[in-house]
């Protein structure tokens, strides 16, 4: 079952984008983080992982 994202998530989505897997419903996104605190709150339906900033960088 799909769950229709809301408005704002959308937005969020259309709006901090940095990668898609369409197929595999994941997008990776780089938010604010008053905007990651939001999409983690349990009223969010989504499934987030957190990643911090940088954390996909080889050193």
């Amino acid at each position: 079952m799909v769950e229709t994202l809301s408005v704002w998530e959308l937005a969020v989505i259309a709006a901090y984008k940095t990668t898609a897997d369409w197929a595999g419903s994941i997008v990776t996104l780089a938010v604010p983080p008053v905007v990651a605190e939001e999409l983690l709150s349990p009223a969010r339906a989504l499934d987030v992982t957190l990643r911090p900033s940088g954390a996909d960088r080889v050193p």
